[in-house]
């Protein structure tokens, strides 16, 4: 379609895969009677639907692996951090959440899944940063644990069924946006 000089792909399925996966990351939200945050379930989601199933469950792997990781010892961080209140919300609190990524890392190396440090930096920031007054760490760490296997099980989901091929039949691979043409090609993979 060109309207104004400007050419408009048509709406691939990882798009739509996306919105669908980001809605019942919400639904699942509303059946658990608003437990968690839907939040990071959606991120899971968006960061596991891929334009190609491979591509997905390696995606799903490193985040689960870097979900853990990351949980263990963000529930270490808050532990430590109340048993000493005065660290407060002063500097060192943050400089001790800097230096905690040295460890959080390391471990993925020592493990050899160097793929899943990235995720386990950010589950823990975002545990040590964002939740670190929760009244229940231990109930917190394991809904944010939770919530987002609940988005890399529907990531997975999503990206592997055949429903959303037979929406589009036989022409499906008309219907991948340009993004993952590029992505394609980028992988080595026939466009």
């Amino acid at each position: 379609m060109k309207k104004f000089g400007v050419i408009f792909p048509p709406i691939g399925m990882r798009i739509i895969k996306s919105a669908v996966g980001v809605l019942l990351c919400f639904v699942i939200y509303f059946l658990r009677g608003k437990q968690g945050t839907p939040f990071y379930s959606a991120l899971a989601v968006l960061w596991c639907i891929q334009n190609q199933t491979s591509n997905t469950l390696g995606n799903a792997l490193q985040r689960t692996i870097g979900t853990f990781i990351g949980a263990v010892y963000g529930l270490i961080y808050i532990l430590f951090r109340m048993n000493i209140p005065a660290i407060g919300d002063s500097f060192w609190h943050y400089a001790i959440i800097s230096f905690m990524l040295i460890p959080i890392i390391y471990t993925t190396v020592v493990i050899q899944q160097k793929k899943a440090s990235y995720f386990s930096c950010v589950v823990f920031l975002s545990i040590v940063v964002n939740h670190f007054m929760d009244d229940n760490p231990y109930l917190f760490v394991l809904n944010r644990s939770f919530d987002t296997l609940i988005g890399i099980f529907l990531g997975v989901v999503l990206n592997s069924t055949l429903i959303f091929k037979e929406f589009y039949g036989k022409n499906y691979s008309q219907h991948i946006t340009g993004a993952d043409i590029e992505a394609q090609k980028e992988e080595g993979a026939e466009v």
